[in-house]
């Protein structure tokens, strides 16, 4: 049978399903190839700006430039040489980026004739986090009255979070919802009349100051000439829309002959929407996907919208079609696979999708008879971490049959070969949490693992780092005994609670004033720690009157010179994990100061991260012999030889309540208000609010199995997962529950 970009003649809309491992990056990019290659056999004329290829990393994109240009580059020799030269000398103008730099190029292009300025920025993250912070106080202090019905509900910082999260993640779908007011119910809203009255009106304010919110926050934006990822796309869809700039549409829609979208299932209605706007009448539309791998919900991701797309294909007379053979695992792993998530993946609506089965490669050259995956039977949670580390000291250095791909004319198999297992060859895997990730880390260096942390977050809250901001806030203010505290219990100073106690103790009797900063004064200790107290007083004495004359983050910088802060952490910090992100920090400060910024406007940035500039500073890299550690978000796209996936006896989350937003056809979302003590009221009631939150709560069960889903179709040669047998706590939506009451699995469970 032909490799399907030998059979797509590019006539036609093409859907391609691509289960995990199936190929889809070197199909996408055969495809990209192939469509050059029969356009230069024909003598017509296709270049670099005809083809819009999107994925949804960076990363992703230049791993497909770079593939392509390798399929060029086999064809320099061959028929037509001279026109792929000609497209290989181009490629460097081609359309192969993420959505919002796709949409990003299109502004800059075409910025002043639409009334953009072409010398727009994409803001970082934490300017953003800061603006729109800022716009959202300024809306509530602004609209006071309409909070009113808000606060039954909420209190303010709940309100705040709320308004955050629906600018960050739901913008489009509150732009164009429908409110549960302007509806009418086949059911009945709720069942409490007052209570319906009250969570109507709160629904319509909170839409209200939403709006308001977002108008603030594109001000703030707007005053410093930026624009945050989603807002690029945004203005470009309100540019598509209006009528005086239909020339705009039309001059794309007739560039673009074909638009691949990649990672489609990852997408929503938004990124859909400027798609259909740019498609042309004989644009051809090409999408690339796997429902089983939507996990990015939380982000605003749609994977209705890959369900939707596919329909839409198939009544227009597309083509569909399934990648079906695994190139990345063990025929067992993939067998496993299969049978489990046949049962967990049953289908039936657009978020639910189901489950299609996976050919595994010819594996050659089998000896060892070992099982490829394994269940880690534990007594209760807390045994996990050392049962864990036992399993992999168990491995480590022992003799294992490791596979690798090998192309054989015109097929691919597995050839398997020995070699000594090594830390590098692990990853672990979790769901989310810290807890969790200090758990495992802890029993690691004890045991004298090596390990590190992908994206590991919660970098300002780290006692090396927090304990550096506690004595930034001083400087500007020292009778902030919080700030005192912490900068004194930090590696900065390194007291004890009983030190802390003590200078307490003197605090009160102080005759100047009952702040720490007093008592600091006279305050001695013996040893090294009186020396280090020493040091910290005279740098706050000595830095106080200077901090108005120094850029916060020279002021930084000579701080932890002054205070001999980076020798200090290098002493108790083997690993030099601690000395990484002290760096950090200081390249952070650099790369956020502007000319008059105030130390407290930098502290405020600091804090203002988001999750995703709170990574620690990563120190391994590709080569270091060491257990890696990451979520399973972050281990999206990647393949290991060995995954061990953790955390799977994890409690049921109470109903949370929040934004829901409903789509009885999938077109125009219905939005509605559920704070979680309505939702916990309501959930099985035969109202439309109850409908709504069940819905939403088979949305979150059916993206926890994605997930699951994404975690076990890492493993190239081996599988292990934990299963707590006491796990002490309701683990009914549990990955191991999925795991453990599926039939096929219960051979495994008991020879695990």
């Amino acid at each position: 049978m032909k490799p399907l970009w030998e059979e797509y003649t590019g006539k036609n809309d093409l859907f391609i399903s691509a289960g995990a491992g199936t190929g889809k990056t070197h199909t996408i990019s055969s495809i990209y190839v192939s469509l050059f290659d029969r356009a230069f056999r024909r003598g017509q004329k296709l270049g670099v700006e005809n083809v819009v290829t999107i994925t949804y990393t960076r990363k992703a994109a230049r791993e497909m430039k770079k593939k392509i240009v390798e399929m060029i580059e086999e064809k320099l020799t061959g028929e037509n040489a001279h026109v792929w030269h000609q497209l290989l000398s181009s490629m460097i103008f081609a359309w192969i980026s993420t959505i919002d730099s796709f949409a990003n190029r299109i502004l800059t292009e075409s910025g002043l004739l639409v009334g953009v300025d072409p010398g727009f920025r994409i803001s970082s993250e934490s300017r953003m986090r800061y603006s729109l912070h800022r716009a959202v106080l300024w809306t509530l202090s602004e609209h006071i009255d309409l909070m009113e019905p808000l606060l039954f509900f909420y209190d303010i910082d709940q309100i705040v979070s709320k308004l955050t999260e629906a600018i960050v993640h739901h913008r489009y779908n509150l732009l164009t919802c429908k409110s549960i007011t302007r509806i009418d119910f086949e059911l009945p809203f709720h069942n409490n009349t007052e209570e319906e009255k009250l969570l109507k009106k709160a629904t319509d304010n909170f839409h209200e100051l939403f709006l308001h919110a977002y108008e603030a926050y594109l001000q703030e934006l707007d005053r410093e000439k930026l624009m945050d990822f989603t807002e690029v796309l945004m203005k470009l869809r309100r540019i598509l829309k209006e009528p005086e700039h239909e020339w705009l549409r039309e001059r794309y829609r007739n560039q673009f002959k074909y638009i691949i979208v990649d990672e489609f299932q990852d997408t929503n209605f938004l990124q859909k929407e400027i798609i259909d706007l740019l498609r042309g009448p004989e644009t051809k539309i090409i999408y690339v996907g796997d429902a089983k791998q939507s996990i990015y919900r939380f982000r605003g991701a749609e994977v209705e919208v890959f369900s939707q797309a596919k329909k839409e294909i198939e009544a227009s007379g597309g083509s569909l079609h399934q990648l079906s053979v695994n190139f990345r695992s063990h025929p067992d792993i993939v067998e496993f696979n299969n049978r489990l998530f046949e049962k967990i993946f049953t289908g039936g609506k657009d978020y639910a999708p189901l489950y299609s089965r996976l050919a595994p490669l010819h594996l050659e050259g089998v000896e060892d008879s070992r099982k490829r995956v394994n269940l880690l039977l534990i007594e209760k949670p807390s045994d996990e971490p050392e049962v864990v580390a036992e399993f992999i000291e168990s491995i480590v250095g022992r003799e294992f049959e490791f596979v690798r791909r090998e192309k054989r004319s015109d097929e691919v198999v597995l050839i398997a070969e020995r070699r000594p297992m090594r830390y590098s060859d692990i990853a672990v895997l979790y769901r989310k949490g810290r807890g969790t990730l200090q758990k495992f880390t802890r029993v690691f260096e004890e045991r004298r693992i090596p390990y590190y942390v992908v994206g590991e977050t919660g970098f300002f809250d780290l006692p090396e780092i927090e304990g550096l901001i506690a004595f930034l806030k001083l400087l500007n203010n020292p009778l902030d005994d919080s700030a005192m505290v912490s900068a004194l219990l930090s590696p900065v100073v390194g007291l004890n609670l009983d030190d802390l106690v003590l200078l307490k103790q003197s605090a009160r009797s102080s005759m100047i004033g009952n702040a720490l900063f007093y008592a600091l004064k006279d305050f001695e200790l013996e040893g090294e720690k009186g020396k280090r107290l020493a040091l910290f007083r005279e740098v706050l004495r000595r830095y106080i009157p200077l901090k108005a004359m120094m850029k916060p983050s020279e002021l930084l910088e000579a701080v932890v010179e002054e205070l001999n802060y980076e020798p200090r952490l290098a002493r108790f910090d083997t690993s030099g994990r601690k000395v990484a992100n002290l760096r950090k920090l200081l390249a952070t400060a650099r790369n956020l100061d502007e000319t008059g910024i105030s130390l407290r406007e930098l502290m405020r940035r600091l804090r203002h991260f988001g999750p995703e500039d709170e990574e620690q500073a990563a120190l391994e890299s590709e080569e270091t012999d060491a257990v890696q550690m990451m979520t399973v978000h972050k281990a999206k796209g990647l393949e290991f030889p060995v995954v061990i996936v953790i955390d799977t006896s994890w409690s049921v989350r109470e109903t949370k309540g929040g934004l829901i937003f409903h789509r009885e056809d999938g077109s125009e979302p219905i939005f509605t208000l559920s704070p979680s003590e309505i939702s916990k009221e309501v959930e099985n009631d035969e109202t439309f609010l109850g409908k709504a939150i069940r819905e939403d709560m088979e949305r979150e069960i059916e993206e926890e199995k994605r997930t699951l889903y994404v975690a076990l179709t890492r493993a190239v040669d081996l599988l292990v997962l934990t299963f707590a047998i006491n796990p002490g706590r309701d683990v009914t939506r549990g990955w191991s529950q999925a795991v453990y009451k599926t039939p096929e699995t219960s051979d495994d469970r008991k020879t695990a």
